[in-house]
Protein backbone atom coordinates (compact mmCIF):
# COMPACT_ATOMS: atom_id res chain seq x y z
CA UNK A 1 0.00 0.00 0.00
CA UNK A 2 1.15 3.72 -1.00
CA UNK A 3 2.00 5.76 1.95
CA UNK A 4 2.01 9.24 0.97
CA UNK A 5 4.47 11.84 2.38
CA UNK A 6 1.20 14.52 3.30
CA UNK A 7 -2.37 13.85 3.33
CA UNK A 8 -5.02 17.00 3.89
CA UNK A 9 -8.20 16.30 5.31
CA UNK A 10 -10.75 18.76 4.26
CA UNK A 11 -11.13 21.37 1.15
CA UNK A 12 -11.99 24.79 2.03
CA UNK A 13 -10.22 27.87 3.51
CA UNK A 14 -7.91 26.09 5.26
CA UNK A 15 -7.05 22.99 3.15
CA UNK A 16 -6.85 25.51 0.31
CA UNK A 17 -4.02 27.54 2.54
CA UNK A 18 -2.43 23.98 3.05
CA UNK A 19 -2.03 23.46 -0.33
CA UNK A 20 -0.18 26.70 -1.22
CA UNK A 21 2.17 25.74 1.40
CA UNK A 22 3.05 22.68 -0.04
CA UNK A 23 3.71 24.56 -3.82
CA UNK A 24 7.35 22.89 -4.46
CA UNK A 25 7.08 20.05 -2.24
CA UNK A 26 8.52 17.42 -4.11
CA UNK A 27 6.67 14.46 -1.69
CA UNK A 28 3.47 13.15 -2.75
CA UNK A 29 0.44 14.34 -1.35
CA UNK A 30 -3.64 13.30 -0.72
CA UNK A 31 -6.03 15.91 -0.51
CA UNK A 32 -9.38 13.92 0.81
CA UNK A 33 -12.34 16.53 0.05
CA UNK A 34 -15.41 14.75 1.36
CA UNK A 35 -16.93 15.45 -1.93
CA UNK A 36 -19.05 12.20 -1.89
CA UNK A 37 -20.46 12.01 1.39
CA UNK A 38 -24.06 11.65 1.98
CA UNK A 39 -26.49 14.25 0.76
CA UNK A 40 -28.23 16.55 3.54
CA UNK A 41 -30.55 19.12 3.63
CA UNK A 42 -29.66 21.62 5.16
CA UNK A 43 -32.31 24.68 7.39
CA UNK A 44 -29.86 27.30 7.21
CA UNK A 45 -32.07 29.69 4.14
CA UNK A 46 -28.48 30.91 2.37
CA UNK A 47 -27.50 27.37 1.85
CA UNK A 48 -31.15 26.01 0.73
CA UNK A 49 -31.21 29.07 -1.73
CA UNK A 50 -27.83 28.95 -3.20
CA UNK A 51 -28.01 25.35 -3.74
CA UNK A 52 -31.65 26.26 -5.21
CA UNK A 53 -30.41 28.75 -7.63
CA UNK A 54 -27.36 25.89 -8.81
CA UNK A 55 -29.94 23.32 -8.94
CA UNK A 56 -28.45 21.02 -6.59
CA UNK A 57 -28.64 19.93 -3.33
CA UNK A 58 -26.22 21.07 -0.33
CA UNK A 59 -23.12 18.18 0.68
CA UNK A 60 -23.47 17.87 3.97
CA UNK A 61 -21.63 15.47 6.56
CA UNK A 62 -21.30 15.04 9.93
CA UNK A 63 -25.33 15.81 11.02
CA UNK A 64 -25.33 16.85 14.69
CA UNK A 65 -29.06 17.57 16.36
CA UNK A 66 -29.06 20.50 18.88
CA UNK A 67 -30.06 19.47 22.20
CA UNK A 68 -33.19 22.27 22.72
CA UNK A 69 -34.44 20.68 18.95
CA UNK A 70 -34.10 23.82 17.73
CA UNK A 71 -32.85 21.93 14.39
CA UNK A 72 -29.08 20.37 13.22
CA UNK A 73 -26.07 21.58 12.58
CA UNK A 74 -23.63 20.38 9.92
CA UNK A 75 -19.94 20.25 8.09
CA UNK A 76 -19.39 20.78 4.55
CA UNK A 77 -18.55 18.16 2.29
CA UNK A 78 -17.66 19.34 -0.54
CA UNK A 79 -14.64 21.39 -2.45
CA UNK A 80 -14.49 24.55 -0.99
CA UNK A 81 -16.52 24.19 1.81
CA UNK A 82 -19.28 26.51 3.16
CA UNK A 83 -17.49 29.37 1.02
CA UNK A 84 -19.07 27.50 -1.62
CA UNK A 85 -22.76 29.18 -0.08
CA UNK A 86 -21.17 32.98 0.95
CA UNK A 87 -19.05 35.27 0.18
CA UNK A 88 -16.19 35.16 2.76
CA UNK A 89 -15.65 38.54 3.55
CA UNK A 90 -11.56 38.63 4.09
CA UNK A 91 -10.33 40.98 6.79
CA UNK A 92 -7.06 41.31 8.25
CA UNK A 93 -6.96 41.39 11.92
CA UNK A 94 -5.10 44.86 13.54
CA UNK A 95 -1.82 44.31 15.45
CA UNK A 96 -3.95 44.21 19.06
CA UNK A 97 -5.97 42.34 17.88
CA UNK A 98 -5.93 38.00 18.34
CA UNK A 99 -4.18 37.38 14.92
CA UNK A 100 -3.22 34.17 15.61
CA UNK A 101 0.65 35.06 17.57
CA UNK A 102 2.47 31.68 17.62
CA UNK A 103 5.88 29.78 16.98
CA UNK A 104 4.88 29.56 13.27
CA UNK A 105 3.22 33.70 13.51
CA UNK A 106 5.75 35.07 15.67
CA UNK A 107 5.03 38.66 14.87
CA UNK A 108 2.15 40.51 12.87
CA UNK A 109 4.29 41.35 10.23
CA UNK A 110 4.68 38.14 9.64
CA UNK A 111 0.71 37.51 10.26
CA UNK A 112 0.42 40.07 7.07
CA UNK A 113 3.06 38.59 5.00
CA UNK A 114 0.64 34.97 5.48
CA UNK A 115 -2.68 37.02 4.43
CA UNK A 116 -0.48 38.69 1.26
CA UNK A 117 0.38 35.16 0.42
CA UNK A 118 -3.08 33.25 0.69
CA UNK A 119 -4.50 36.06 -0.55
CA UNK A 120 -2.54 35.75 -4.39
CA UNK A 121 -4.67 33.11 -6.24
CA UNK A 122 -7.75 35.05 -5.45
CA UNK A 123 -9.81 38.07 -6.92
CA UNK A 124 -10.73 40.29 -3.81
CA UNK A 125 -13.20 43.37 -4.49
CA UNK A 126 -13.97 46.03 -2.20
CA UNK A 127 -12.44 47.50 1.26
CA UNK A 128 -12.87 51.16 -0.17
CA UNK A 129 -13.64 53.85 2.77
CA UNK A 130 -16.99 55.70 2.60
CA UNK A 131 -17.00 57.57 6.04
CA UNK A 132 -16.52 60.75 4.20
CA UNK A 133 -20.06 60.34 2.99
CA UNK A 134 -21.71 58.82 6.08
CA UNK A 135 -23.18 61.07 9.12
CA UNK A 136 -20.83 62.23 11.85
CA UNK A 137 -20.06 59.26 14.21
CA UNK A 138 -17.42 59.51 15.95
CA UNK A 139 -15.45 56.02 16.19
CA UNK A 140 -17.74 54.55 13.36
CA UNK A 141 -16.37 54.15 10.03
CA UNK A 142 -17.86 53.00 6.66
CA UNK A 143 -16.67 50.86 3.85
CA UNK A 144 -17.70 48.50 1.12
CA UNK A 145 -16.95 45.17 2.14
CA UNK A 146 -13.98 43.89 1.45
CA UNK A 147 -15.21 40.48 -0.71
CA UNK A 148 -14.05 36.88 -2.19
CA UNK A 149 -15.19 37.66 -5.84
CA UNK A 150 -13.31 34.90 -7.48
CA UNK A 151 -9.76 33.56 -8.69
CA UNK A 152 -6.91 35.26 -9.91
CA UNK A 153 -7.71 32.92 -13.43
CA UNK A 154 -11.16 33.54 -13.07
CA UNK A 155 -11.92 36.39 -11.49
CA UNK A 156 -15.94 36.21 -11.71
CA UNK A 157 -15.81 32.93 -10.27
CA UNK A 158 -18.51 34.43 -7.79
CA UNK A 159 -19.46 31.92 -4.55
CA UNK A 160 -17.52 28.90 -6.75
CA UNK A 161 -14.31 30.78 -6.34
CA UNK A 162 -12.77 28.84 -3.35
CA UNK A 163 -13.55 25.38 -5.00
CA UNK A 164 -12.46 26.68 -8.56
CA UNK A 165 -9.19 28.12 -6.51
CA UNK A 166 -8.83 24.48 -4.98
CA UNK A 167 -8.88 22.91 -7.87
CA UNK A 168 -6.29 25.45 -9.62
CA UNK A 169 -3.73 24.64 -7.18
CA UNK A 170 -3.84 20.87 -7.35
CA UNK A 171 -3.57 21.48 -11.09
CA UNK A 172 0.05 22.93 -10.38
CA UNK A 173 1.19 20.15 -7.94
CA UNK A 174 3.04 17.21 -9.97
CA UNK A 175 1.99 14.40 -7.13
CA UNK A 176 -1.35 14.60 -5.75
CA UNK A 177 -4.29 12.61 -5.42
CA UNK A 178 -7.60 13.13 -4.60
CA UNK A 179 -10.31 11.61 -2.83
CA UNK A 180 -14.03 12.39 -3.16
CA UNK A 181 -14.39 10.51 0.20
CA UNK A 182 -15.12 11.35 3.71
CA UNK A 183 -12.85 10.19 6.17
CA UNK A 184 -14.77 8.03 9.24
CA UNK A 185 -11.40 7.75 11.71
CA UNK A 186 -8.13 8.08 11.76
CA UNK A 187 -5.84 5.49 13.43
CA UNK A 188 -2.29 4.82 14.49
CA UNK A 189 -0.09 2.41 11.95
CA UNK A 190 3.77 2.21 12.22
CA UNK A 191 5.32 4.91 11.05
CA UNK A 192 2.07 6.47 9.78
CA UNK A 193 -1.43 7.07 9.92
CA UNK A 194 -4.14 5.57 8.73
CA UNK A 195 -7.53 6.86 7.42
CA UNK A 196 -10.72 4.82 6.95
CA UNK A 197 -12.13 6.30 4.68
CA UNK A 198 -16.53 6.16 3.96
CA UNK A 199 -16.44 4.09 0.80
CA UNK A 200 -14.11 1.35 3.04
CA UNK A 201 -10.81 2.00 1.53
CA UNK A 202 -7.81 3.31 4.06
CA UNK A 203 -4.74 5.46 3.00
CA UNK A 204 -2.06 5.88 4.89
CA UNK A 205 0.29 9.21 5.10
CA UNK A 206 3.23 10.42 7.22
CA UNK A 207 2.00 13.60 8.24
CA UNK A 208 -1.66 14.62 8.09
CA UNK A 209 -2.92 17.96 8.06
CA UNK A 210 -6.60 18.41 10.00
CA UNK A 211 -8.49 20.86 7.75
CA UNK A 212 -12.14 19.87 7.87
CA UNK A 213 -14.08 22.95 9.55
CA UNK A 214 -14.46 22.61 13.73
CA UNK A 215 -17.69 20.92 13.82
CA UNK A 216 -15.94 18.04 11.22
CA UNK A 217 -12.63 18.27 13.28
CA UNK A 218 -15.10 17.56 16.35
CA UNK A 219 -16.84 14.73 14.15
CA UNK A 220 -14.04 13.15 13.45
CA UNK A 221 -12.19 13.23 16.62
CA UNK A 222 -15.12 11.69 18.21
CA UNK A 223 -14.83 9.20 15.91
CA UNK A 224 -11.15 8.36 16.22
CA UNK A 225 -10.56 9.11 19.63
CA UNK A 226 -14.23 6.92 21.74
CA UNK A 227 -12.81 8.01 25.34
CA UNK A 228 -13.12 11.89 24.18
CA UNK A 229 -16.36 11.99 25.86
CA UNK A 230 -17.11 15.83 24.87
CA UNK A 231 -15.34 18.46 23.12
CA UNK A 232 -16.29 22.52 22.97
CA UNK A 233 -15.89 25.14 20.58
CA UNK A 234 -17.11 28.58 20.29
CA UNK A 235 -19.11 30.43 17.65
CA UNK A 236 -19.62 34.07 17.26
CA UNK A 237 -23.21 34.31 16.70
CA UNK A 238 -24.41 37.97 15.80
CA UNK A 239 -27.05 39.83 16.63
CA UNK A 240 -29.53 41.35 13.61
CA UNK A 241 -31.16 44.70 13.41
CA UNK A 242 -33.94 44.74 10.86
CA UNK A 243 -34.38 48.46 10.14
CA UNK A 244 -36.50 50.96 8.54
CA UNK A 245 -35.16 54.16 7.74
CA UNK A 246 -31.32 53.03 7.75
CA UNK A 247 -30.60 56.03 5.38
CA UNK A 248 -31.12 58.58 8.32
CA UNK A 249 -28.15 57.42 9.77
CA UNK A 250 -25.90 55.96 6.72
CA UNK A 251 -27.00 59.11 4.23
CA UNK A 252 -25.44 58.93 1.10
CA UNK A 253 -23.51 55.66 1.83
CA UNK A 254 -26.65 53.75 0.88
CA UNK A 255 -26.00 55.40 -2.63
CA UNK A 256 -22.79 53.60 -3.66
CA UNK A 257 -22.94 50.11 -2.10
CA UNK A 258 -21.55 47.68 -4.15
CA UNK A 259 -23.81 45.61 -6.45
CA UNK A 260 -24.41 42.87 -4.01
CA UNK A 261 -26.12 41.13 -0.76
CA UNK A 262 -23.62 42.24 1.50
CA UNK A 263 -23.69 46.17 0.79
CA UNK A 264 -21.72 48.35 3.59
CA UNK A 265 -19.18 47.20 6.29
CA UNK A 266 -19.18 49.26 9.95
CA UNK A 267 -16.74 48.89 12.29
CA UNK A 268 -15.93 51.03 15.51
CA UNK A 269 -12.46 50.88 16.77
CA UNK A 270 -11.70 51.15 20.87
CA UNK A 271 -8.01 51.62 22.37
CA UNK A 272 -7.00 49.72 18.62
CA UNK A 273 -9.25 47.28 18.38
CA UNK A 274 -12.17 46.55 16.58
CA UNK A 275 -15.16 46.43 18.88
CA UNK A 276 -18.15 46.11 16.18
CA UNK A 277 -18.42 44.83 13.28
CA UNK A 278 -21.36 45.19 11.08
CA UNK A 279 -22.95 43.88 7.70
CA UNK A 280 -25.67 46.28 6.13
CA UNK A 281 -27.78 43.75 3.44
CA UNK A 282 -29.08 45.11 0.37
CA UNK A 283 -32.12 42.58 0.34
CA UNK A 284 -32.79 43.51 -3.52
CA UNK A 285 -29.69 41.77 -4.43
CA UNK A 286 -30.48 38.92 -3.10
CA UNK A 287 -31.98 35.65 -5.04
CA UNK A 288 -36.20 35.77 -4.83
CA UNK A 289 -35.50 32.36 -3.63
CA UNK A 290 -33.74 33.50 -0.35
CA UNK A 291 -36.18 35.97 0.84
CA UNK A 292 -38.81 33.02 0.09
CA UNK A 293 -36.81 30.62 2.26
CA UNK A 294 -36.59 32.81 4.73
CA UNK A 295 -40.35 33.42 4.71
CA UNK A 296 -40.45 29.56 5.87
CA UNK A 297 -41.59 28.82 2.06
CA UNK A 298 -38.93 27.54 0.96
CA UNK A 299 -37.15 28.35 -2.20
CA UNK A 300 -39.14 29.26 -5.29
CA UNK A 301 -38.61 31.32 -8.91
CA UNK A 302 -35.35 30.14 -9.42
CA UNK A 303 -32.82 33.28 -11.30
CA UNK A 304 -35.23 35.95 -10.45
CA UNK A 305 -34.01 38.58 -7.80
CA UNK A 306 -36.23 40.42 -5.37
CA UNK A 307 -37.82 43.62 -6.10
CA UNK A 308 -35.90 47.09 -5.24
CA UNK A 309 -39.27 48.30 -2.39
CA UNK A 310 -37.51 45.29 -0.22
CA UNK A 311 -34.58 47.60 -0.03
CA UNK A 312 -36.67 49.66 2.58
CA UNK A 313 -35.84 46.74 5.12
CA UNK A 314 -32.52 46.99 5.83
CA UNK A 315 -31.33 43.83 8.02
CA UNK A 316 -28.09 44.34 9.46
CA UNK A 317 -25.83 41.81 11.12
CA UNK A 318 -23.71 42.93 13.73
CA UNK A 319 -20.58 41.38 16.21
CA UNK A 320 -19.29 42.84 19.34
CA UNK A 321 -16.76 40.84 22.34
CA UNK A 322 -20.19 39.99 23.90
CA UNK A 323 -21.15 37.51 21.12
CA UNK A 324 -19.44 34.94 21.26
CA UNK A 325 -21.02 31.48 22.56
CA UNK A 326 -20.21 27.80 23.88
CA UNK A 327 -20.95 25.01 21.89
CA UNK A 328 -20.49 21.18 23.59
CA UNK A 329 -20.23 18.90 21.59
CA UNK A 330 -21.41 15.19 23.67
CA UNK A 331 -20.82 11.79 22.21
CA UNK A 332 -23.45 9.84 23.78
CA UNK A 333 -26.37 10.96 22.47
CA UNK A 334 -24.83 12.67 19.99
CA UNK A 335 -25.45 15.76 19.99
CA UNK A 336 -24.67 19.72 20.96
CA UNK A 337 -25.75 21.92 23.88
CA UNK A 338 -25.59 25.48 23.34
CA UNK A 339 -24.77 27.99 25.75
CA UNK A 340 -27.00 30.81 26.60
CA UNK A 341 -27.73 33.63 23.57
CA UNK A 342 -25.70 37.18 24.70
CA UNK A 343 -27.61 39.76 26.52
CA UNK A 344 -28.26 42.44 23.68
CA UNK A 345 -29.26 44.43 27.12
CA UNK A 346 -26.11 44.28 28.54
CA UNK A 347 -23.87 44.41 25.59
CA UNK A 348 -22.65 48.07 25.76
CA UNK A 349 -21.35 48.72 22.28
CA UNK A 350 -24.40 47.35 20.93
CA UNK A 351 -26.09 49.60 22.64
CA UNK A 352 -24.61 52.35 21.81
CA UNK A 353 -25.07 51.33 17.44
CA UNK A 354 -28.83 51.42 18.63
CA UNK A 355 -29.14 54.66 20.79
CA UNK A 356 -27.15 56.51 17.66
CA UNK A 357 -30.22 54.92 14.96
CA UNK A 358 -32.86 55.94 17.53
CA UNK A 359 -31.17 59.49 17.73
CA UNK A 360 -31.31 59.68 13.89
CA UNK A 361 -35.10 58.59 13.96
CA UNK A 362 -33.94 54.65 12.55
CA UNK A 363 -36.71 52.71 13.63
CA UNK A 364 -35.09 48.58 14.35
CA UNK A 365 -35.91 45.56 15.80
CA UNK A 366 -33.74 43.68 17.44
CA UNK A 367 -33.24 39.62 17.62
CA UNK A 368 -30.58 37.04 17.74
CA UNK A 369 -28.97 34.02 15.76
CA UNK A 370 -30.21 30.66 16.48
CA UNK A 371 -27.81 28.43 18.28
CA UNK A 372 -24.76 27.33 16.24
CA UNK A 373 -25.57 29.69 13.06
CA UNK A 374 -23.13 32.01 13.42
CA UNK A 375 -20.76 30.00 11.51
CA UNK A 376 -17.59 32.18 13.27
CA UNK A 377 -16.59 28.54 14.64
CA UNK A 378 -13.19 28.65 17.04
CA UNK A 379 -11.38 27.41 19.87
CA UNK A 380 -11.48 23.58 19.99
CA UNK A 381 -10.71 21.91 23.31
CA UNK A 382 -11.17 18.34 23.70
CA UNK A 383 -12.57 16.00 26.78
CA UNK A 384 -13.30 17.25 30.29
CA UNK A 385 -9.95 18.78 30.88
CA UNK A 386 -10.71 21.35 27.77
CA UNK A 387 -6.97 20.51 26.19
CA UNK A 388 -6.48 22.79 23.26
CA UNK A 389 -7.01 20.46 20.03
CA UNK A 390 -3.54 20.37 19.10
CA UNK A 391 -2.24 19.55 22.12
CA UNK A 392 -4.65 16.65 22.48
CA UNK A 393 -3.80 16.06 18.83
CA UNK A 394 -0.52 16.19 18.97
CA UNK A 395 -0.06 13.63 22.45
CA UNK A 396 -2.90 10.52 20.65
CA UNK A 397 -0.85 10.31 17.08
CA UNK A 398 2.29 10.96 18.15
CA UNK A 399 2.91 14.24 16.38
CA UNK A 400 1.39 12.87 13.22
CA UNK A 401 -1.93 14.49 12.90
CA UNK A 402 -1.89 18.53 13.31
CA UNK A 403 -4.92 20.45 13.59
CA UNK A 404 -4.81 23.73 11.03
CA UNK A 405 -8.14 25.20 10.59
CA UNK A 406 -9.60 28.00 13.25
CA UNK A 407 -10.15 24.89 15.73
CA UNK A 408 -6.80 26.11 16.80
CA UNK A 409 -7.54 29.82 17.10
CA UNK A 410 -8.26 30.42 20.67
CA UNK A 411 -9.79 33.62 20.38
CA UNK A 412 -10.92 35.52 17.45
CA UNK A 413 -11.59 39.40 16.99
CA UNK A 414 -15.17 40.61 15.77
CA UNK A 415 -14.22 40.97 12.21
CA UNK A 416 -14.52 37.49 10.25
CA UNK A 417 -11.83 35.30 11.11
CA UNK A 418 -11.80 33.65 7.51
CA UNK A 419 -8.19 35.19 6.05
CA UNK A 420 -6.65 35.03 9.97
CA UNK A 421 -7.12 31.17 9.45
CA UNK A 422 -6.09 30.61 6.37
CA UNK A 423 -3.24 32.64 7.06
CA UNK A 424 -3.16 30.50 10.48
CA UNK A 425 -2.83 27.72 8.15
CA UNK A 426 -0.40 28.32 5.66
CA UNK A 427 2.10 29.33 8.12
CA UNK A 428 1.79 25.87 10.15
CA UNK A 429 2.24 23.97 7.15
CA UNK A 430 5.56 25.69 5.99
CA UNK A 431 6.50 25.66 9.42
CA UNK A 432 6.36 21.97 9.19
CA UNK A 433 8.07 21.79 6.32
CA UNK A 434 11.02 23.96 7.29
CA UNK A 435 11.28 21.70 10.60
CA UNK A 436 11.20 18.83 8.63
CA UNK A 437 14.35 19.83 6.39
Amino acid sequence: MQVYDVAVIGSGPAGYSALVALQGFSGSVAMIAGAKSTKHGSRHPKVVSVAFERGGTPNMSDRVSLADGSGDLFAAAEIGGFANYWGQQLQRYEPQEPWGESPELPTWRDYVAACEVVEAGFKVAGGQSLSSLANVREGFEFSTPRLLTGTAMDPSAGLGAMSKAVGERLAEMPSVDLYPERVMRVETVPNALRMVLDDGREIRARRVYLAAGVLGDSSLIHRSLPGTGQTRFRDHAPHMLLTLGLRRALGPTMDVAADHLNAITIKRHHEQRTDLFASVYSLSKAPFSLLTTMAGLGPRLRGRRAMKVVDLLRPIQLWTPATVVECCHLVDPDRIEAGEDPDAKTDATLQELCAWFKECGVRFRLQGTAPGHGFHYHSLEMGASRRPVDDALDEAFGGRLVCIDSSILARIGCAPHTLTSMARAYARVRWDLSRAN
